[in-house]
């Protein structure tokens, strides 16, 4: 089992590139600045860029000093698939912190 955490912006961050086969077992979206904040997630093939085909994860709210938390569903990535987030431009500042963790495995 792999873990990555990665700090958010309003840009896409890539937080997870799949080497290899992978089961992703969990995504954890932290919030520890001192504003709430509005997530979006990517789930992109091998090559594609981020855009709106691949959202699975759309403007979700985020309080401050909460944690939302991604581990119902499991995603199956092949080699080079990757996870992007951001956050939208209008709630991000320096006020803002956003952690993402993901949580792997190799399969």
């Amino acid at each position: 089992m792999a873990i990555t955490s990665t700090s958010l912006s309003n840009l896409n961050t890539s937080i997870f590139t799949s080497d290899g086969s992978n089961a992703v077992t969990a995504m954890y979206f932290c919030n520890t600045g001192q504003r709430p904040a509005h997530l979006t997630v990517h789930i992109v093939p091998k090559n594609i860029v981020p855009g709106p085909t691949n959202i699975v994860y759309y403007q979700i709210p985020i309080a401050t000093h909460d944690t939302y938390v991604c581990d119902t569903e499991k995603l199956i990535l092949e080699d080079g698939d990757r996870i992007f987030a951001n956050l939208e431009v209008d709630y991000y500042s320096s006020n803002t912190a956003i952690i993402a963790t993901v949580s792997t495995i190799g399969i």
